[in-house]
């Protein structure tokens, strides 16, 4: 379950680290940067990268201090792998609630807090389902559902590569989007 709390705790950062994205781009200051030799897709990439380098480093280290924490309070180091691994499982749910909230800024800045609900509603969704015991079609619409149960239960290898293949449909939507949208003065 802790695992859990740091995957929503590192999906939370970067549903707001895209919403400075939004904040450049209110403040003015995105249109003069992109006058220049500054391409659309550059500046994009650089924040995206930005962003999803600091989640994969949350995600690393909340994992690491767990499984350190873990073996020392239980004296042994045996399964400090297993706790690492089960953190590297919600990575992918982590991801896809990342591109979604590129996907909503690069293109509809004004949707911003729609990442948001869609945070919020994952979140409830992956703490409180199981307890509520809410239909499994319910579940399933939150990413972090398709991880498994890490270290108990792991999802499968296809699991994975379908959430590896929904992240880069929305980022290729948030690309394109991004590139064709009007970025006011």
């Amino acid at each position: 379950m802790t695992q859990l709390y740091l995957a929503v705790l590192g999906t939370g950062y970067c549903v707001q680290a895209f919403g400075t994205l939004r904040a450049e781009e209110r403040a003015g200051r995105l249109e003069p940067r992109l006058a220049g030799t500054l391409s659309r897709r550059r500046w994009l990439t650089a924040h995206a990268a930005v962003a999803l380098s600091g989640l994969v480093l949350l995600t690393t280290a909340g994992s690491a201090l767990l499984a350190a924490t873990s073996s020392w309070s239980l004296g042994d180091a045996s399964g400090a792998g297993r706790v690492l691994r089960s953190g590297f499982a919600y990575l992918p749910s982590e991801l896809v609630l990342a591109a979604i909230a590129l996907a909503v800024v690069a293109a509809w800045p004004r949707a911003y807090s729609a990442a948001w609900a869609v945070f919020a509603g994952t979140t409830f969704v992956a703490l409180l389902g199981p307890g509520l015991r809410l239909p499994g079609w319910v579940r399933d619409l939150a990413p972090t559902t398709h991880a498994g149960y890490p270290p108990l239960r792991d999802a499968g290898p296809a699991a994975p590569v379908v959430l590896a293949g929904v992240v880069v449909a929305l980022v290729l939507v948030a690309f394109a989007a991004f590139r064709r949208r009007a970025v006011p003065a």
